[in-house]
Parts: structure tokens; sequence; C-alpha cells
């Protein structure tokens, strides 16, 4: 079986694609009870059946799509020096967001949809803070 994001927006190949693979990992390695899922033609993420990120890629770009929220925002110190914009930041293919940078932004991301949902799943973010993340994180940053 498949997943949403090997059946996604990937033939591009390349330089893309090892940054998509790479942001991919990043993502899961956070947040790994995530749904992958295809949505407006790329590669998306749900948490607890909600919108929470998603990636593509352009011919000049690679792009980390916090949906919804004020996360960008809220980061915009970290986000310095990267294309942005209220929803998305942008990247050369050949460039790396650095592992920290999309851990925030995840954990931000999945913060606010806890906070939208009400912490009665709230539980099922602790996966995100705990030495098992760190060490998927780690591994993620040694390939």
């Amino acid at each position: 079986m498949t997943s949403a994001f090997e059946r996604g927006r990937l033939e591009d190949g390349g330089v893309h694609r090892s940054a998509l693979v790479r942001l991919r990992q990043l993502i899961l390695a956070v947040i790994p009870r995530v749904e992958e899922v295809i949505r407006r033609g790329v590669p998306a993420f749900r948490y607890r059946g909600r919108p929470l990120v998603s990636i593509g890629a352009a011919r000049d770009q690679v792009s980390l799509f916090v949906m919804y929220g004020s996360v960008l925002k809220r980061h915009a110190a970290e986000l310095e020096g990267y294309d942005t914009s209220n929803t998305v930041v942008r990247f050369g293919p050949d460039e790396e967001l650095p592992i920290d940078l999309v851990t925030n932004l995840v954990r931000a991301r999945t913060a606010e949809v806890d906070a939208l949902l009400g912490e009665g799943m709230a539980g099922n973010v602790q996966h995100a803070t705990t030495a098992p993340a760190d060490r998927r994180l780690r591994r993620v940053a040694m390939q």
C-alpha cells in the first residue's frame, strides 16, 4: 500500500524530491500519528482530522505550507531570511530548513489544532515532546 505522499506530486525527482522527502521525514518524526493525504494536489498532513501542514515544489522552490493560524507570524524572527507569506515558507530545493525550525513550526501548528478542538485529545501530542521524538529527529538529521 502506498502512502498519499508517495502518490503525490513527487515526479519532478532530483533535488526537489529529496527536499520533499526530508520535510516529510521531519514532520513524521515530530508528529508520527499524522494522517497523510493529498490536498489540492500536494502532499498534506492532517492531525486530529484537521489540516496541519503540507509540502510542495515548484520549478525553483520547495514550500512548507502552515495552512491556517498565526504560526508564521509568531515565528517571524526564526523565519527571517526566508521567503514567506501568511501561510507558506519557500526555500530553494538545494537548501534545507533547519530541523529546529521545522520542529517548532509543526509543534506550534499542532498546538493550534489542540486549542481549537479543546484539550480532550491533547494527550495525542505527548509523543511530540518525548525522548522518542528527539531520537527520531536525530535519525533524520543524520540521513
